[in-house]
């Protein structure tokens, strides 16, 4: 099993008493730490200097669970300490976080993969990839309402849309159902088609929205073009027959009236 190695720079908040006397005062103070994992899996806490350049002071070693319930990644709040590169290295580092937070969240290794999701938009906001990854993270670890702004974020851009991240047009789409954001979802897939117009699967999916959104007569006006670029698609046949025996008393004709006897 492939291994994601630590080596970011992270924070935790600690509270510090500042004053003397009666005057005391408890004040949360954010630290931040260069913190790299070692062969044996625990974890160097590395001072880092005014600048946010690493010391080389190691102030403590921890072992992996400890790390994830003491430190928090910089993702969510300004981060003078965070490594500052060009737009292009960003990128490069947003990837590398990205492909490892997958393979954590892979691994069900949730905090560890939120962690390294956060990393990446650090480095590119972006990054429709990581946006995607944190938004399923705090689905899956019910922070619910966090996972649907993440969700709601990510229709809005542009890099989603892109031919490269096509093959993530469906899953957004479906997460975008499953939470109930209707009006999301259907802006998202008419943005996708519009993209990709011969995916049988965007159609049989916005077909699924529309029944959602107990649309059934739109949902079958969709799932018809679903069946017209694919009509092997076995599940776009099977859902296109349903949608019809739920459409069929509405559509039937009246029986006739019976004829009074003389």
């Amino acid at each position: 099993m492939e291994k994601v190695i630590i080596d970011a720079v992270y924070f935790e908040r600690k509270k510090m008493n500042i004053g003397a006397g009666g005057t005391v005062q408890t004040k949360v103070e954010e630290i931040h730490y260069h913190i790299v994992e070692k062969e044996d899996g625990r974890l160097n806490i590395e001072m880092l200097n005014a600048k946010g350049r690493r010391t080389g002071i190691v102030v403590d070693t921890i072992d992996k669970e400890t790390f994830l319930n003491r430190f928090t990644s910089c993702f969510e709040h300004e981060c003078y300490f965070f490594p500052k590169v060009s737009e292009e290295e960003g990128k490069e580092r947003a990837k590398k976080h990205a492909e490892n937070g997958k393979l954590l969240e892979e691994q069900n290794e949730m905090k560890q993969a939120e962690l390294e999701y956060g990393n990446a938009l650090k480095f590119d906001e972006k990054s429709a990839r990581a946006n995607y990854g944190i938004a399923k993270v705090y689905l899956e670890t019910g922070k619910t309402d966090k996972g649907k702004n993440a969700l709601k974020k990510l229709t809005k851009l542009e890099t989603v849309f892109e031919k490269e991240n096509k093959h993530l047009f469906n899953e957004i789409g479906i997460d975008l159902r499953k939470q109930k954001l209707y009006h999301e979802a259907l802006d998202y897939y008419n943005k996708a088609i519009s993209i990709d117009p011969e995916d049988e699967a965007l159609y049989y999916n916005l077909a699924r929205l529309h029944k959602d959104s107990n649309e059934l007569q739109e949902a079958i006006n969709v799932i018809k073009k679903s069946l017209k670029i694919k009509p092997s698609f076995k599940e776009a046949k099977e859902f296109h027959d349903w949608l019809q025996t739920q459409l069929a008393p509405k559509s039937a004709q009246k029986k006739p009236a019976t004829q009074k006897k003389d």
